[in-house]
């Protein structure tokens, strides 16, 4: 169990350094697949009761679950990105939260969010 959280964090912390301005969440969508994929876990979220992608996206006001899609990010925008990883007979999930650009990109409302 310890293992698959482990796995879990590490994959949020990459994709988490791809929130740039310009990225779709398909990027990275595709990015947590691969990290996935290339440390022998699966990411939960892939076809569970039909969900196409392999985390969740949710932009500004996309209250969870979002689905990865084409739209660029643009500075100032609020995402939170929900991992979850299989492994090993377990799964471990993490969601954190990112301001495109940056905290100081977001305005005042949005940092009263985080």
């Amino acid at each position: 169990m310890r293992a698959t959280g482990r796995q879990a964090r590490m994959v949020l912390d990459m994709p988490g350094q791809e929130v740039n301005e310009g990225v779709t969440t398909d990027q990275i969508d595709r990015f947590v697949h691969d990290a996935n994929i290339a440390h022998n876990a699966y990411p939960s979220p892939l076809n569970y009761q039909n969900f196409p992608k392999s985390c969740c996206t949710s932009i500004n006001k996309v209250i969870s679950h979002g689905i990865p899609d084409t739209p660029r990010l643009q500075g100032g925008d609020i995402i939170n990105l929900d991992i979850t990883v299989y492994l090993n007979g377990y799964h471990g999930d993490f969601p954190e939260m990112f301001v495109v650009g940056r905290e100081s990109a977001a305005d005042n409302s949005a940092r009263n969010l985080l």
